[in-house]
């Protein structure tokens, strides 16, 4: 080694891939890539998770770490942030945060995708946790509870020790480990997947040898291959989906959920009074969705179509209370009293007529 070479530090290539989906095994069979088709402008939503993160060491000298995920997803003007770790659990204590296993958590979405730029920005952190040092600042504190002793004494010894335990040990440092910035655009199309982040380069790890079953393994094939623990790394999957199940949460839908229902809870009033009462809040549903940049476009047409199959039938089920009714081959109990978006799956349209008509 050179005099200059201690001044010199030569920078490292990481590992940021797209594992192959031959590499991706469920129920121990690999998949194809058309299990993971291109997500291309309102056809479908797209939903980023952490699958798994992993830190190689846990504990340096007398310190234990535990790995927590720090996520921002942005796309069209709007962000979510997500931290992923055991962090929650501390109010229970933070010893042993290192064996809580934390997986497939959301970092952003479901996203109506519309085209353009879609960024996520994702840091693998190392946190502090036990410690004995911890520990000892701990007792001493105890310590001046003790009778015979000066108070005053023992309170600032044990700010001295605590404030140089932490200096020498920085108690509250966490460390960045591994981070990602990835945008997907239209010329870079943004496809269903698994996206490996690893400390290390392709040099160091052959990624052929690289296959998902449950968590990361390595081997020449997944019947032999082991759990891969040489570096530390972080398993992103982008997720297509082309139905949004949690739609009736998105803003606005509430309040015109509360208007359905209370027409449909109305005893007062026949069914023919309440098929015109509905078809006046139609319009306010239909412009809802058509408007809503939370949808896409067939899913809007799912979504009314179930709408308007299960008031119709609550309707036509007014004079048979609880009457068992088959509805796109099942057997569906219909209550004709109140209305409740939740509801709306069991009768889930097939994308028919999108109409502000309504009834």
């Amino acid at each position: 080694m050179s005099f200059l070479d201690i001044f010199v530090e030569k920078a490292r290539q990481r590992i940021w891939e797209r594992l192959p989906m031959s590499n991706v095994l469920r129920e121990r069979k690999p998949l194809t890539e058309d299990d993971a088709p291109e997500i291309k402008k309102d056809e479908a939503y797209v939903t980023l998770r952490m699958r798994q993160m992993y830190l190689k060491n846990i504990r340096v000298l007398w310190r234990k770490y535990y790995p927590l995920l720090h996520g921002y997803v942005s796309y069209a003007g709007q962000e979510e942030h997500v931290i992923a770790g055991p962090s929650q659990l501390t109010q229970l204590g933070d010893a042993n945060l290192d064996r809580v296993i934390v997986l497939n958590q959301r970092l952003g979405g479901p996203i109506a995708y519309q085209g353009g730029d879609l960024t996520m920005l994702t840091g693998l952190y190392s946190v502090p946790g036990e410690d004995s040092a911890k520990a000892l600042v701990e007792t001493l504190s105890n310590v001046a509870a003790l009778p015979g002793l000066a108070l005053g004494n023992v309170t600032q010894i044990a700010n001295i020790v605590k404030s140089g335990v932490e200096s020498i040990l920085k108690l509250n440092e966490s460390r960045l480990e591994l981070g990602v910035k990835d945008s997907f655009y239209s010329n870079k199309p943004l496809r269903a997947g698994f996206y490996v982040a690893m400390d290390a380069s392709l040099n160091d790890v052959d990624f052929s040898r690289l296959w998902l079953d449950g968590g990361l393994k390595s081997g020449q094939d997944p019947l032999v291959a082991r759990s891969f623990d040489q570096h530390d790394y972080m398993i992103i999957e982008i997720e297509r989906t082309v139905t949004r199940d949690d739609w009736a949460a998105l803003p606005g839908f509430k309040a015109v959920q509360d208007k359905f229902n209370s027409i449909m809870a109305d005893g007062a009033i026949d069914s023919t009074e309440k098929r015109s009462r509905l078809k006046n809040v139609w319009p306010e549903f239909y412009s809802l969705l058509d408007t809503s940049t939370g949808l896409i476009t067939a899913d809007k047409k799912k979504i009314a179509d179930g709408v308007k199959a299960r008031l119709t039938t609550q309707l036509e089920a007014g004079s048979n209370p609880f009457e068992s009714r088959s509805i796109g081959g099942r057997k569906v109990t219909i209550d004709p009293m109140g209305f409740d978006f939740l509801n709306v799956d069991e009768v889930r349209g097939d994308g028919g007529a999108f109409s502000a008509a309504g009834f």
